[in-house]
């Protein structure tokens, strides 16, 4: 909480959404945007998802059980997207 009064204060919402990674808005007491960021990181989802695609064709193919690998990178590529986004934020 802060000290100062109601009409100095800003805050920072973050909406995570479908089309883009995420939307950073800076908004004033009355509820107006005054700065609005973008954040997408198109080349490390596209990443994910061939991994994806790949674990999905992989078991098809083979015993799900011996996919293990595929998932611990597919975590990792995952952990590494969404810790790009929250550092953009």
């Amino acid at each position: 909480m802060s000290d100062s009064p109601i009409e100095e204060q800003r805050i920072c919402a973050v909406d995570l959404g479908i089309n883009t990674d995420a939307v950073c808005s800076i908004m004033d007491y009355r509820g107006t945007i005054l700065d609005r960021k973008f954040i997408n990181f198109p080349c490390d989802k596209d990443h994910v998802n061939h991994v994806l695609q790949r674990i999905k064709r992989f078991q098809r193919e083979h015993n799900p059980k011996d996919v293990v690998s595929f998932w611990s990178y597919a975590k990792r590529a995952n952990a590494e997207h969404a810790s790009k986004i929250a550092h953009a934020i």
